[in-house]
């Protein structure tokens, strides 16, 4: 309908549709809720996919797919409980089975009644009504039963489209990988060089002291950089001018404490402590073991098992084609096209026949005449030999039909399972590809701590010297300043 949102759902071939002006202004999600309503179906067991593969996103409003707008382009709606569920669906179909089992048997009694009376007439002309208005549903729901294979495989091709796509996002996640680890390579190459020189240079950290002031305000300063995620600034509170550095170069008062390192208390805190306990800094002692793990993943042979391990899932969708084609689907369609035709005459017949009735019956009603009554009922047991054909012939298309649609469910089901199955070796790959990249990152930031690391000491002795000495040479330096 023009007015209604169209969704489909694959699993069993029904339409369902929705108020356009109450979900297009809307996110997806409030369709997902409408359909949980209506359907049963959780919102997290509901995948719903416009025709070219496209996934609608929960989060997005639902104008700005272009989808749903009617049979032709409806939204296909996929539940994975069902998928999930080892017993395929039923297909979704009336039975009609009870009356036309009833409509055959009065055929069949009123083609056995010989007795020519007015009351047969009507009788048998109202049969030939309740015939046709049973064949006429018969006919729409055959009509809807081919529709409904047909959307069915749309659905389907719509599921493998989605496949196509992800399959293409792992390959264009595997090469970008692949190319921000030929950028990194550099860095990854010198790491063994860094990890070798990290022993001495802790050796030395443990052997520098941290200036009490600093020690003292490491909780505090800690938690002020907190925030900070950038690793290239080593150890900022140490770095930064702190209360007592501020005093010593700037206030002019000269601080009665011990000296940096001229009386070193035996609980001075090394600056190997100070960074191990900041919250900024990983364990030390653990840095080494950590980064020659993280680092075991990125070995060529490590990379190429990965990467293998995509190629493999890939070759094995794109090779798949029995999976993503339903063999013989086209004769399938060719059959409901020549069965629906075949339908049509049918059901012309049956129409033609029905008026006949009912314009024999306004004659005999116009002219009473009971000398023809013999003759009335003769025609009306050929009419009603023919309609009880022409109706068999109808309930046949429409079994066949049925029968069509259900073995394409069960079908669509083991297919669909296929599907499942490969999204989630797609996930498993793109997952660890993604962890590698994020891994990658972390790396490239610790090579750059390493390397902070080994040039710590240095500066650290250049610091202290120069403290160190600005606070000996200030008391001569404004006792000799001019007033």
């Amino acid at each position: 309908m023009s007015g209604d949102l169209c969704v489909f759902l694959v699993d069993n071939g029904s339409t369902h549709e929705f108020s356009v002006e109450k979900y297009v202004g809307a996110q997806v999600e409030a369709l997902q809720f409408g359909i949980f309503e209506e359907l049963g179906i959780e919102p997290q067991n509901q995948v719903l996919i416009m025709e070219n593969g496209i996934q609608l996103q929960p989060n997005r409003k639902l104008a700005q797919y272009s989808c749903g707008t009617g049979d032709a382009n409806p939204i296909f709606l996929f539940s994975k409980q069902t998928i999930q569920n080892p017993d395929p669906p039923s297909a979704s179909v009336h039975n009609h089975s009870y009356e036309a089992a009833d409509i055959r048997t009065e055929l069949e009694q009123s083609l056995k009644q010989t007795n020519a009376t007015i009351d047969l007439v009507q009788s048998r002309t109202d049969l030939a009504s309740r015939v046709v208005q049973l064949d006429q549903r018969l006919a729409t729901e055959t009509e809807s039963l081919a529709r409904d294979q047909h959307l069915q495989h749309q659905g389907w091709l719509a599921s493998v489209a989605n496949l196509e796509m992800y399959t293409e996002n792992v390959l264009n996640l595997n090469d970008l990988l692949s190319a921000e680890i030929s950028e990194s390579r550099d860095q990854l190459g010198k790491c063994d060089q860094l990890l070798a020189q990290l022993p001495e240079s802790f050796d030395c950290l443990k052997c520098l002291p941290v200036p009490p002031s600093v020690a003292e305000n490491l909780t505090t300063l800690s938690g002020h950089n907190q925030s900070s995620s950038n690793c290239s600034n080593l150890s900022s509170p140490l770095f930064n001018s702190s209360p007592l550095e501020q005093q010593a170069f700037g206030t002019g008062e000269v601080v009665e404490t011990a000296g940096f390192c001229a009386s070193m208390s035996p609980k001075t805190m090394s600056l190997y402590e100070y960074l191990s306990k900041h919250e900024r800094f990983y364990d030390l002692d653990e840095l080494g073991s950590q980064m020659e793990y993280h680092l075991s993943h990125y070995t060529p042979h490590s990379l190429q098992t990965l990467s293998n391990d995509v190629t493999a899932v890939v070759d094995e969708i794109r090779t798949s084609q029995d999976m993503k084609r339903i063999r013989n689907f086209t004769v399938r369609i060719e059959d409901l096209v020549k069965s629906g035709k075949q339908l049509e005459k049918a059901m012309e017949r049956q129409e033609i026949l029905h008026r006949s009735f009912l314009s024999l019956k306004n004659q005999f009603q116009t002219v009473p005449d009971r000398s023809v009554l013999g003759d009335l009922c003769f025609t009306h047991v050929k009419q009603l030999q023919e309609m009880s054909e022409l109706h068999m012939r109808i309930v046949q298309v429409n079994n066949y039909n049925k029968m069509a649609k259900d073995e394409l469910s069960q079908n669509l089901h083991l297919r669909l399972q296929w599907i499942v199955k490969m999204q989630a070796k797609l996930v498993r790959c793109e997952s660890q590809k993604a962890m590698r990249r994020e891994n990658l990152k972390r790396i490239v930031a610790r090579i750059q701590l390493l390397e902070q690391l080994i040039v710590a000491p240095q500066y650290a002795v250049e610091i202290l010297s120069e403290v160190y000495r600005r606070r000996t040479s200030q008391p001569s330096f404004y006792n000799g300043a001019p007033k």
